[in-house]
């Protein structure tokens, strides 16, 4: 990811109205989706791995809620505007062939990967990381991590019964994935 002020190394926030309103996120940056249950916030961060895949980066998405399969399946309908009847009826050659007419310089990539919820903090996914550079050469322009209230903290000492001082670790320990 790019430094500040440096566009090619900004990722969107999944719409251009939004872009050009908030400004879009640069490398190393924390942000944070809210809302309450069943309002969209999964969708809306798929929505966002989308459009940044589509504009050559290279995306990570860990999801601690919502299966591997079921997402994947989400992010392909929303590509190639198909109904989940409709991909199914597709051969994944022709859902191959299709994502890279929409990203033809192949280097746009979405990995997805499930986490239980409470069983992963961010040093795991720090590692992962460090694994798929290593042993791939893979190196993710945009993580998406669904959702840090189901995230363990580093900590093992710190309880959820006082939430903010957890969370707050949590966030920080985020935000230094976002650093690195």
């Amino acid at each position: 990811i790019k430094t500040l002020g440096d566009e090619k190394g900004s990722i969107t926030w999944g719409s251009s109205g939004l872009d050009n309103i908030l400004g879009k996120p640069n490398g190393g940056e924390l942000c944070c989706f809210l809302g309450v249950p069943g309002v969209g916030k999964t969708l809306w961060l798929g929505n966002v791995a989308v459009k940044n895949f589509l504009e050559g980066k290279k995306v990570f998405f860990a999801s601690l809620e919502v299966d591997k399969r079921r997402l994947a399946v989400r992010l392909y309908q929303n590509m190639l505007h198909k109904t989940g009847i409709e991909l199914m009826n597709i051969e994944a050659k022709e859902v191959d062939e299709q994502l890279h007419l929409m990203n033809p310089t192949g280097t746009g990539d979405i990995l997805i990967k499930n986490f239980g919820a409470h069983t992963v903090c961010s040093n795991d996914i720090t590692t992962l990381l460090k694994d798929l550079k290593a042993t791939k050469g893979w190196v993710p322009d945009v993580i998406i991590i669904d959702y840090m209230l189901i995230t363990a903290s580093n900590d093992g000492r710190l309880s959820r019964e006082n939430p903010y001082t957890y969370y707050k670790a949590v966030s920080e320990e985020m935000r230094n994935i976002a650093f690195e």
